[in-house]
């Protein structure tokens, strides 16, 4: 009798074997949460690897696609970014983050994480702009520890402070 070896070991099949040998009595929704967003990725993948999906020739499902994208675009927009971490949205729309990373940047060209940071920083810059609130309360209403942080973030996307925007825009 011969042993079954996997065609090749994924990293998703790794996790899952990670968490169901780590198995205990005392599961959590958390831990069954994961197994099951493991188990939806293997399968995708086993489905992918046997028959491939073919979407640049499929209107339809670009258009599905797209859909959906611009349905986030809009939940990003509603919130500014603020207090959305990239996790909480294939939660929110009842898709796997896998697969929603996959079709987001298809449709866009860029990452979910890098559209709620532009976002934030967005909102950041309307609020500097815009009011004569100190950085410290902006740093307080847009969600992070403190003004150094907020202008880190700033810094790291515009190559420029908070104080020279505030400057450049009085």
């Amino acid at each position: 009798m011969s042993l079954l070896v996997p065609h090749h070991e994924t990293s998703y099949m790794q996790r899952l074997l990670e968490i169901i040998a780590g198995k205990s009595y005392n599961d959590t929704p958390l831990r069954r949460k994961l197994i099951a967003g493991y188990l939806e990725c293997l399968v995708l993948e086993i489905i992918e690897e046997v028959c491939p999906f073919n979407t640049e020739n499929d209107d339809s499902i670009k258009s599905v696609n797209e859909s959906r994208v611009m349905q986030i675009e809009r939940y990003i927009a509603n919130y500014s970014g603020i207090g959305i971490r990239p996790s909480d949205i294939p939660v929110k729309f009842n898709i796997s983050e896998r697969h929603l990373n996959r079709i987001y940047v298809s449709v866009t060209g860029k990452t979910l994480k890098e559209a709620i940071n532009r976002q934030k920083l967005a909102k950041i810059e309307e609020l500097v702009a815009a009011t004569t609130l100190s950085f410290r309360e902006i740093s307080e209403l847009c969600g992070f520890s403190d003004e150094y942080s907020m202008n880190k973030f700033s810094k790291r996307y515009n190559h420029y402070g908070l104080s020279e925007y505030r400057a450049l825009r009085s």
